[in-house]
Formats: structure tokens, sequence, C-alpha cells
């Protein structure tokens, strides 16, 4: 890296941000692929739970995707290598429909999650497949529309060549609408926050709270600790890494914590380690068949 001012400490950050967002981006697109496919193959025992895991899955896909094919080839060449139209709309797409319909969607696995603690009579009538579905589609059909009404009034939220940062493309009614968005996602965040407050009243859930707690640290670095110092190669780390570090995160939380996503993965590191050590499967079968001889022995002597 080449240092462009030596009084303000600021780097030419191109290159390092290219292999940061390649290494990084390519995860978040495997973990959420994974969990994507995992719940569609799962047509019989698919839950209302599952289905919004898929969908949140979705949205951060297509965001790591964008980081991968857009934002990655931007940084190395700095510069565009398609129109600005394109990125124009790839931004409308991540950043008002993609990012607020990950938001909504993690509410709503809130409230699911709340309602399945206080009750499950009203969890498996409300909570159904069907209506989660037509949640899901509701959400999506109204964030598309929301990035369509945005790239055909000229609202743009571009990926900056030379910052390396998503922001408005300099017109005030883009940085009106996206503080509008800014808003819904503070309000969004402030409620996940009461409901996990209230589902810890009735029980622990590490999966959800993990995830929700993602948009808090999303927050506080891009309106809190961005600010402190004024370098390209901050704000690149506050916004865009923090952003696609958070979406990958998101879905290995999800493959860890949840045990119909994380069981074949289990199942399958255990198939490829007795292939390579067969002696494992005697060991561990002898291991079975004393324990099952000493509860025997235990049972018959009482």
């Amino acid at each position: 890296m080449n240092v462009t001012s030596a009084s303000d400490g600021d780097v030419n950050i191109h290159a390092f941000a290219g292999i940061v967002l390649l290494t990084v981006s390519p995860f978040g697109v495997a973990a959420n692929a994974y969990v994507v496919l995992s719940v569609l193959r799962r047509r019989k025992n698919r839950s209302s739970f599952l289905t919004l895991c898929a969908s949140k899955a979705l949205f951060n896909l297509v965001t790591c995707t964008v980081f991968l094919f857009w934002c990655t080839p931007t940084a190395f060449l700095h510069a565009y290598f398609l129109p600005p139209i394109v990125g124009v709309i790839l931004g409308n797409v991540i950043g008002g429909m993609v990012y607020l319909g990950g938001v909504i969607t993690q509410v709503l696995a809130s409230v699911n999650r709340l309602i399945a603690s206080f009750s499950i009579h009203i969890y498996n009538r409300c909570c159904t497949l069907r209506n989660t579905l037509v949640l899901v589609l509701l959400c999506w059909i109204g964030t598309l529309a929301l990035a369509i009404v945005y790239s055909i009034n000229g609202v743009g939220y571009i990926f900056h060549e030379e910052m390396l940062i998503w922001q408005g493309d300099g017109q005030q009614r883009s940085t009106d609408a996206f503080a509008d968005i800014g808003l819904i996602v503070y309000v969004s965040t402030a409620t996940m926050f009461i409901l996990n407050i209230i589902t810890f009243a009735r029980l622990i859930i590490i999966t959800k709270v993990s995830q929700d707690c993602l948009y808090l640290v999303d927050m506080l670095f891009a309106q809190v600790l961005s600010g402190l110092l004024p370098y390209n190669w901050w704000k690149f780390l506050c916004f865009s890494f923090v952003w696609l570090s958070l979406n990958t995160i998101d879905g290995f939380v999800m493959i860890i914590f949840v045990k119909d996503l994380s069981e074949p993965i289990r199942k399958q590191i255990q198939r490829i380690i007795l292939y390579f050590f067969p002696h494992l499967r005697t060991s561990s079968n002898d291991l079975f068949k004393r324990r099952q001889s000493k509860m025997l022995t235990k049972a018959t002597s009482s």
C-alpha cells in the first residue's frame, strides 16, 4: 500500500480492501447458500422458524454476492467495470431492499420465537408455514417495490470507487430516502431488543440473541465508531467490512445454533472421519457395547 498523505495518515487501501472482500465474501455466500438450500430441501418438515431463517439467509446471500462480484472488482480496479447505472441498481437493491428486508425478517423471527416461548398452542395456530410464507412474500415484494421506486425516481445508493463504502449518490433526495431507511432500522432494532428481553424472561435463546446483536454492532460501527478517525481505511472497515462480515457471521450463526441445519454437516464430517479412520468406528462400537453390558448387569443385579 502506498501512503498518499503522511500528514493525515491515510493510505491507498484499494488492494487491501479488495483482498479483504475477496477473502470474506465467499464464506458469506457459501454459509448463507447452504442455509437456503437446506431449508428448501426440507419439504415435509419445514417449520415456520426455518422458513424465516431461509429468507434471512437469502437476503444475506444477495448482499455477499454483490460484495463479491461488484465491490471486490471495483476495489481492485479503482473504478467501475460496468456502467455506473448498474452500480446504482445494485445499490438500491441491497441498500433499499435487502438490508431493510433482512431487518424486517429478523423482527419476524424474534416475534416467532417470543410466541413459541409463551404458548405452543398459539404458536401452532398463528405461526403456521402458510402464514409465515405469506409474511415472507410480503416482505420481499414490499422491499423490492421500494428498490424499484427508488430507481425510477432517481434515488441512488452506490459503492464509492474511491472511499470503498456504500453511500448516497450525493443528491439530497437520496440522502433523505436512505435516512428514512435508517430510521426504520433503528426502530426495528429497538423492537428486537425489547422482544429479546421479554423472551429472556421465559427462555434463553442464544441463536436469536446472537443474530439480533449483529444489528447493534452494525449500528455501533456505522453511527459511532466510524466518526472516530477521518481516514478512508477506517471508514471502509466500519461500513463495508463490518456489513459484509455481519452478513457472513449471520449465516454461520444459523448453521451452528439451529440443529436442523447443523446436524447434516455433523453427520457428513463424521462420515469423512470414519472413511479415513475406520478404526474409530470399531472403537465407538466397542464402547457402546461395553456401556450396554454394564447397564444390563446393573439391571439384572437390581
